[in-house]
């Protein structure tokens, strides 16, 4: 008679869709997924045909000092990623000497601008927020003008939001409030707040 070696059961880690972020009017979205205990999949949408991005902010509804990450599609129709900070008067920085985000892919169809992304949740970077398992001041922007090299014209709309993108999925709580800034058509600004799920 053989004995038949117990196996010890070795931990797994699932992969946690967290909730979905998305701006009043849906002009911006953000969606990311806990990929391992060390890194977020994260995905920017919006219906502005330039770029979009997505910060960590030192202070609530602030777009800076802020960990910036700007998404866009080239003339070439190529997927782009720039890890930036803003400094304290909302200034984007030029790109950071450590590129701390990892671009995924991303895409320009049905009038929607895609970039997904790879990040640690700390990645070290001095520049960098530590992603933590609690509120973080979310900040986005967005245009529709295509960055021409390291020029990045003026969001027409942007927003903030505070998520804990470490919550696991099916409990979404957030508080969130969007500001609509004047576009290039000189159209008004509108401002809203959106109440906790």
């Amino acid at each position: 008679v053989s004995a038949t070696p117990s196996l010890t059961p070795l931990p797994t880690r699932t992969v946690v869709a967290a909730p979905m972020f998305c701006s009043n009017g849906n002009t911006f979205c953000l969606d990311w997924t806990l990929e391992s205990a060390q890194t977020l999949l994260i995905t920017m949408t919006s219906t502005a045909q330039g770029y979009a991005s997505v910060g960590f902010s030192d202070a609530a509804g602030k777009m800076g000092p802020a960990d910036v990450y700007v998404g866009w599609m080239d003339a070439s129709g190529n997927p782009q990623l720039s890890d930036r900070s803003t400094d304290a008067s909302y200034n984007l920085l030029g790109a950071d000497a450590q590129q701390d985000g990892v671009l995924v892919g991303g895409s320009k169809t049905g009038g929607l601008l895609t970039v997904t992304f790879r990040r640690a949740l700390d990645t070290g970077d001095p520049n960098d927020r530590v992603i933590a398992d609690a509120d973080m001041n979310i900040i986005w922007a967005v245009s529709n003008v295509v960055p021409q090299s390291d020029l990045f014209v003026y969001h027409t709309s942007r927003g903030s939001a505070q998520l804990n993108l470490l919550l696991a999925a099916g409990t979404p709580t957030f508080t969130a409030t969007s500001v609509q800034t004047a576009s290039n058509t000189g159209s008004p600004t509108a401002s809203s707040t959106a109440s906790p799920v």
